[in-house]
C-alpha cells in the first residue's frame, strides 16, 4: 500500500541540494514565470502508477494556489514538486493549508527552491566539519609523500589541493593517510580521478576517489566480433541448424493450435524448501545423468522474472553437458517477496505488489539455501556448485560469492550491474535512489523497468547490508576467489562498462574475464542469446569440470514443449489489452505516448525502410493496419513528391488513438493533401475473424510493429493476402527475438534536449519529459512481460519469412531496422 511521501525539513533539502533560490521575493519571481508560462510540476506516479501534477493558478505574498492532477487526498499534506527552467532542473517542498475546490490546494509560499544535483555522493565541505580532517598524507609506492590540504569530502571520494608544482608528480594510484580530526592515522588506497586549477593561487585540486580496497590494474576486456570462438564451417553449421530449428518449432506450435499430432505430456520437475526464515521457495530443478555428487548450476530470477524465463538457459547447459556425457543439476528458482510461486506476504500478493518488500540481501539469502537444499538431499549432494546470474541478479549474486566461497566454485554473470546505484539511476532516467536515501529523501513507490517497488524499503535495505555502492561491490570482489567471468552486452546501455572493470580489479583477478559480445541487455530466445548461452556453458563446464566442453545448441522443439508445459501449470493472469493499448498509444495520462518513440530519429529511419517498401504510386489505396496514432500519414503528408490520389485506410481498434492521429495530421500545413478514413476494428483474425475490410480493395497493406501482438499470426498473413489485389505488396514488422528496449530508450532520452522537447511535445508535456519517457519505457518493458507469458510473439527474419511464404506471398524479403543494433525485422512481399 502507499504510504505518503515522508516530510523533509529545510535542513535536508539544503544537504541534498546545496544550489538554491531563496527569500520570498525571489521564489515569487520563479514562481510567477512558472503561472505565466503554464509549466507542469511534476511528483512522481501514485499508487495507480499515474503521473502526479501540478500548475500554478495564482502566486500570494505567502500562498501559491495549484491545480493537481493524480494526486491523492490523503497525499497532499506535503508536497515535492520538480520542474525544469533553461535546461536546468529544480524542486520545491511545501506544506498543504486548504483545499479550495476538487482539484485546486494552496500551500505555503517555499522556503526556498533547490537545484537538482546528480553525482555520485554528497560531499562535505572540510570548514562544516567540525572533527573532520584538515590535512592528509599521500604517499605513492615508489616512495614520493605529499601533505594535501582537504576542500571536502563524501562517503568514499575526497577533494584535497597541493601546490602546483608537485601536482603532476602526484601518480594516480596512491595512499592516502588521515594526519589530524577524529580518524587520525587512517589510512586508504586513493585514485587520482580528475586535477584541476584551485581556486587559491599556486594550488591545484586533485579529486580522489577513497576504498579500504586495493584494485590492480583494470581487468582487460575481451572484445568478440562473435559470440562463440568457432571455427567457419562450425559457425554455418550451428546458424544453419538453429534455422532449420527454429522452423520446425514454428510448424510443431501450428500444429498444436489446429490439434494435429499427439504429443506425450511434459512433466516439468518442481522441487519446494525453505529459506532460514521458514518462507516456502519453489524451483525447477532438471537432470541429466546420475546427479548424485554431479555439478549444480544455481539460477536465481533476474529482475522482474520467474524461473520459468531461465528456461532456454538451463535447456543450453543440460544440452552442452548431456552431448558430452557429463552429468549436470540445474536449479532455477523464485526468489521470496517477487514474482513467481515462492513467498509472498500477504498484503503483496496482488498483482503489481509482488516487489513492495523484496530486498537484495534476501535476494542473496534465498541463494544460500537453494545451496542448503542441494546439500541436504542425499539423491543430490553436488561435489561444486557454479553461481549464473542474468541482470540485476548480479548485485545478490555478487554478496552470495562472497559469503559463500566454500561452497561456490564459480559465478558467471550475463548483461549484469555491478552497483545499484549506477543501474538504477541509468533505468530511471536519473533518479538517484542511493544518494537521495543517504540524504534523508523518501521516495516511495517506484515502477523500475516495468516493476513497482518501494523504493525506500529496498533501497534502505541494500544501504543497510553494503549492496547499493561502487564501494560496496570492491569490497564483495575482493574476497571472492573462484574464478569469474563476467559477460558484457555490448549494446547494453544499463550498465558502464568502466565500472564492471574497476570492481572487476579488486581482489585477485588472475581467475577472472571479462568479455564483451555483440548483445544487448534482453537475452531470452534469440540466436544471439542462445549463442551466449552456449558460452556459458563453456565457462560453467571450465569451473565445474577444469575442462572446457563445447557449447551445444539445445532442441528447440523440445525447448517449445517445455515452455508450454511450464507456462501451462501456472495460472494465466488476466491482461486487459485494450486498456494497455490505450495507456501504450496515448500515454498513461493521455498527454504523450507513442510519439515519444515516434520522434526519435531511430523509429523515423524504421518507418522510412517501411515506406521505402510499399512502393507507392499514384492512385494507391493502402490499408495501415495497427495505425495506431497515424505515424504514416503524418511522415507521408509533408513528403515531396507524395504520390497523387493517395488514399490510405487506418484500422485500429483503440478509437481514442486513431482520434489522436486525426489530430496529428490536422495540425500539419501538409495535413489536408493525404485522403485518411479511420476505421475502428479488431485486427486478431484468430478464430475465423474477418477483418472488416473489402477483399482485393488494395494495392499496398502496411503492418507495422503488430503481427506478433496478435492471437493468430497465420491467420492475420491470410487476411492481408485477402486484403490485397493481385500483385499487391505487403509490408510488415515486428520486433525481433530478445528486442532490447535500454539503448533505444537512452538515446532517446539523450536525443530531446529540453528546448527540442518543448518544441516537439509542448512546453507541458516537456517540463515532466523524463517521467513521461519513463511511464513509455515501463509499457514498453510490458510489451517484453507479455512475450515471456505467451500472449505475444516475436520473430526472427527466418520465421516472419516462412509465415509469410506459407500464406502464398513471393518475393519474400527482409531487413533489420529500428536502432542500432536493430530491434525489429521489416518484412516486405507481393500477393502473386
Amino acid at each position: 500500500m502507499l504510504h505518503p511521501l515522508d516530510h523533509l525539513t529545510p535542513e535536508s533539502l539544503r544537504r541534498l541540494h546545496r544550489e538554491c533560490v531563496s527569500g520570498p521575493a525571489a521564489v515569487r519571481r520563479v514562481l510567477e514565470r512558472l503561472r505565466r508560462e503554464r509549466t507542469p510540476l511534476g511528483s512522481g506516479i501514485n499508487r495507480r502508477n499515474d503521473a502526479r501534477s501540478a500548475t500554478i493558478e495564482r502566486v500570494d505574498a505567502d500562498r501559491v494556489q495549484l491545480r493537481l492532477r493524480g494526486f491523492e487526498e490523503r497525499e497532499a499534506s506535503q508536497l515535492l514538486l520538480g520542474f525544469e527552467l533553461e535546461g536546468t532542473r529544480y524542486f520545491f517542498a511545501a506544506s498543504a493549508r486548504a483545499r479550495s475546490g476538487p482539484d485546486l490546494l494552496e500551500i505555503a509560499l517555499p522556503g526556498a527552491i533547490f537545484q537538482s544535483e546528480r553525482r555520485d555522493l554528497w560531499r562535505v565541505a572540510a570548514a562544516a566539519e567540525p572533527h573532520g580532517p584538515d590535512r592528509v598524507e599521500l604517499r605513492a609506492e615508489g616512495g614520493g609523500r605529499w601533505i594535501a590540504r582537504v576542500l571536502d569530502r563524501s562517503l568514499h571520494g575526497l577533494g584535497v589541493e597541493v601546490p602546483a608544482e608537485d601536482a603532476s608528480a602526484v601518480p594516480e594510484r596512491l595512499r592516502a593517510r588521515w594526519l589530524d580530526g577524529e580518524r587520525s592515522g587512517e589510512e586508504l588506497h586513493a585514485r587520482v580521478r580528475h586535477r584541476v586549477a584551485s581556486a587559491a593561487p599556486g594550488w591545484t585540486r586533485l579529486g580522489l576517489s577513497l576504498s579500504r580496497v586495493a584494485a590492480g590494474e583494470p581487468l582487460p576486456v575481451e572484445r568478440r566480433v562473435r559470440i562463440l570462438e568457432q571455427s567457419p564451417a562450425a559457425r554455418a553449421r550451428d546458424q544453419a541448424r538453429l534455422v532449420r530449428a527454429a522452423v520446425r518449432a514454428a510448424r510443431a506450435r501450428a500444429a498444436r493450435r489446429l490439434g494435429l499430432g499427439a504429443e506425450h505430456p511434459v512433466q516439468v520437475p518442481i522441487v519446494e524448501y525453505a529459506n532460514q526464515r521458514g518462507e516456502r521457495i519453489r524451483a525447477i530443478l532438471d537432470v541429466v545423468g546420475d546427479p548424485r555428487g554431479a555439478p549444480a548450476i544455481v539460477i536465481p530470477p533476474a529482475w522482474g522474472r520467474t524461473k520459468e524465463t531461465a528456461l532456454p538457459l538451463a535447456e543450453t547447459l543440460l544440452a552442452t553437458f548431456r552431448r558430452a556425457g557429463e552429468p549436470l543439476v540445474v536449479v532455477r528458482f523464485d526468489g521470496t517477496h517477487r514474482r513467481g510461486e515462492s513467498y509472498l506476504d500477504p498484503e503483496c500478493r496482488a498483482p503489481g505488489d509482488e516487489y513492495l518488500h523484496f530486498t537484495f540481501s534476501q535476494a542473496a539469502r534465498d541463494i544460500q539455501a537453494t545451496l542448503d537444499h542441494l546439500e541436504a538431499d542425499p539423491e543430490l549432494r553436488p561435489a561444486t556448485s557454479i553461481l549464473v546470474t542474468l541482470s540485476l541478479a548480479s548485485v545478490e549474486g555478487r554478496r552470495a560469492m562472497a559469503e559463500e566461497a566454500e561452497r561456490l566454485g564459480g559465478w558467471v554473470a550475463a548483461v549484469g550491474v555491478i552497483d545499484l546505484q549506477s543501474a538504477l539511476r541509468t533505468i530511471s532516467g536519473g533518479i538517484d535512489y542511493g544518494y537521495g536515501l543517504l540524504q534523508g529523501v523518501r521516495f516511495g513507490r517506484h515502477e523500475l523497468v516495468g516493476v513497482v517497488a518501494d523504493m525506500d524499503h529496498t533501497g534502505l535495505d541494500a544501504i543497510e547490508h553494503d549492496l547499493g555502492f561502487l564501494e560496496d561491490a570492491r569490497r564483495d570482489l575482493a574476497g571472492i576467489h573462484a574464478p569469474i567471468t563476467w559477460i558484457h552486452g555490448r549494446h547494453d546501455a544499463w550498465m558502464d562498462l568502466d565500472r564492471v572493470r574497476d570492481a572487476l580489479a579488486c581482489g585477485d583477478a588472475r581467475r577472472r574475464r571479462l568479455i564483451e559480445v555483440p548483445t544487448g541487455h534482453q537475452l531470452r530466445t534469440s540466436r544471439e542469446a542462445l549463442e551466449t548461452f552456449m558460452l556459458i556453458a563453456e565457462e560453467v563446464s571450465e569451473m565445474a569440470l577444469g575442462r572446457r566442453l563445447p557449447g551445444a545448441l539445445p532442441d528447440l522443439r523440445v525447448l517449445e514443449r517445455r515452455r508450454s508445459a511450464e507456462r501451462a501449470r501456472l495460472p494465466r493472469p488476466s491482461v486487459d489489452l485494450r486498456a494497455f493499448w490505450t495507456d501504450y498509444l496515448l500515454g498513461r495520462d493521455r498527454r504523450v505516448g507513442m510519439e515519444l518513440i515516434g520522434a526519435t530519429a531511430a523509429y523515423r529511419n524504421f518507418m522510412e525502410a517501411q515506406i521505402r517498401r510499399l512502393a507507392l504510386a499514384p492512385g494507391a489505396r493502402v490499408a495501415d493496419l495497427g495505425s495506431g496514432t497515424g505515424e504514416l500519414p503524418v511522415l507521408l503528408a509533408p513528403r515531396a513528391g507524395l504520390p497523387e490520389g493517395l488514399r490510405i485506410d487506418a484500422v485500429d481498434y483503440v478509437g481514442a488513438a486513431l482520434a489522436r492521429g486525426r489530430d496529428r495530421l490536422a495540425a500539419l500545413p501538409s495535413g489536408r493533401r493525404l485522403r485518411v478514413e479511420r476505421v475502428v476494428a479488431d485486427l486478431d483474425a484468430s478464430a475465423g475473424r474477418a477483418i472488416a475490410l473489402r477483399s482485393g480493395a488494395y494495392d499496398a497493406v502496411l503492418a507495422s510493429l503488430l503481427v506478433g501482438y496478435l492471437g493468430d499470426p497465420e491467420a492475420f498473413v491470410r487476411e492481408a493476402a485477402r486484403l490485397l489485389r493481385p500483385g499487391g505488396r505487403l509490408v510488415l514488422s515486428n520486433l525481433r527475438r530478445d528486442a532490447d528496449i535500454s539503448q533505444l530508450f537512452v538515446d532517446g532520452l539523450a536525443e530531446f534536449s529540453g528546448s527540442e522537447a518543448r518544441a516537439r511535445f509542448g512546453s507541458d508535456a516537456a517540463g515532466d519529459f523524463d517521467g513521461l519517457a519513463r511511464s513509455f519505457l515501463n509499457d514498453a518493458a510490458r510489451l517484453l512481460e507479455l512475450e515471456e507469458q505467451g500472449r505475444f510473439r516475436f520473430f526472427d527474419p527466418g520465421e516472419l519469412r516462412d509465415l509469410v511464404a506459407r500464406a502464398g506471398f513471393v518475393e519474400v524479403a527482409t531487413e533489420l531496422a529500428f536502432g542500432d543494433p536493430p530491434q525489429a525485422v521489416v518484412l516486405a512481399a507481393r500477393r502473386p
